[in-house]
């Protein structure tokens, strides 16, 4: 097992570790190293110490630059698990704040103990979303390089029909994310082949927009350096974007949601917007006002954090955090409006006098 074969070694490097993971996802025939980079708000030790307990037991040992985790979750009460889940997994720095949990466990291995352990840490973990568009960059970007993208198949979310499509279609990066914007769709997963001009690969690999990455097979270095660093870079700008949104006494910091078009205004889009919005899981909606302009609040079970939503435009709304903000509550906000509504970009909002009148619904207004 792995932490049999390297908990008494050497410490070692994360290019070590991905080699043993490789290694011991060969022995298990599992075939890929599931990889799953994340905003950690503390120290790994605080982390492990923060999942061990409830429905996790959870262990480290220091190996270097990375660390060896074991997570066992456990049955509870209420709970639908039956049986104890273990696995063992590697932890290890991206970028920043930016760390990586990576294991050769089954899916279903790796999603109830690291995604759910995550999940479990909020709001002192959070998921990195990372658009369409933003994928699309990365994939130019390698292809500037004469790297190119061949996608074997995907996953998409159709916003028109409110439908999860998997499609198996061997073709060119470029043509499957143009086919996902004539549909009005976002992608969610992906598996694909980088390749260099001589059909060479460099890297058979999976991604998803909540940045979970599987490697299959190619170059290590490609993976690490290139690969698992810009997700990481995509959840450094969050991070730094999302952080501190606090508000204290007076003091606001809201952020600008800016659309590609008009999207905003009409009864029916209005009333799209907030469908969104209450499809987030873990939250609720409040709406104050729908048409013609949209107030309403959004809160995240999760952790508390609330915030005010406001449509400024047709083309723009502005989000108020209130006394709770979390990263990952504004990561699941973020997310439901980008990936369920319309594409928008995100940002620091121009400054803006706020009175009391902002927060309380006025039957006059």
């Amino acid at each position: 097992m792995l932490w049999e074969r390297l908990a008494n070694t050497e410490p070692g490097t994360r290019q070590e570790l991905m080699q043993a993971l490789c290694a011991e996802a060969e022995l298990q025939k599992t075939r890929w190293v599931r990889c799953l980079p994340f905003i950690l708000k503390t120290d790994p030790a605080d982390f492990v110490q923060r999942i061990s307990r409830g429905r996790f037991r959870a262990e480290s040992v220091p190996r270097g630059e990375f660390e060896l985790l074991r997570i066992v979750r456990v049955p509870v009460e209420g709970s639908k698990l039956r049986e104890k889940i273990s696995g063992e997994f590697g932890l290890f720095n991206v970028a920043s704040r930016i760390w990586c949990i990576s294991s050769p466990s089954e899916a279903k291995v790796f999603r109830a103990c690291a995604v759910g352990a995550l999940q479990y840490a909020a709001p002192r973990t959070s998921f990195i979303y990372i658009t369409t568009n933003e994928i699309r960059s990365m994939f130019d970007a390698w292809a500037g390089e004469g790297i190119h993208v061949k996608i074997l198949r995907h996953s998409e979310y159709n916003r028109d029909e409110s439908t999860i499509n998997f499609l198996r279609r061997r073709k060119d990066y470029k043509l499957v994310f143009a086919e996902i914007g004539e549909k009005n769709s976002v992608l969610r997963s992906l598996a694909g082949l980088a390749q260099t001009g001589k059909a060479t690969t460099i890297l058979e690999f999976s991604l998803s927009n909540l940045a979970q990455v599987g490697f299959r097979k190619g170059s290590l270095s490609f993976l690490t350096d290139r690969l698992l660093l810009e997700v990481g870079r995509v959840g450094v700008g969050r991070d730094l974007l999302f952080s501190n949104r606090e508000r204290i006494g007076n003091a606001l910091r809201p952020l600008s949601l800016i659309f590609d078009g008009e999207v905003l205004g009409e009864r029916a889009q209005n009333n799209e917007f907030v469908r969104a919005l209450t499809s987030v899981e873990k939250s609720a909606v409040a709406v104050f006002h729908a048409n013609p302009y949209i107030h309403l609040i959004f809160t995240d079970f999760r952790d508390g954090s609330s915030f005010h939503v406001y449509s400024t435009s047709r083309s723009a709304v502005t989000i108020v955090p209130s006394f709770r903000a979390s990263v990952a509550a504004l990561m699941n906000l973020y997310r439901g409006i980008s990936e369920k509504f319309a594409d928008c970009a995100v940002s620091d909002s121009p400054a803006h006098a706020f009175g009391i009148e902002d927060f309380i619904p006025s039957a006059t207004r």
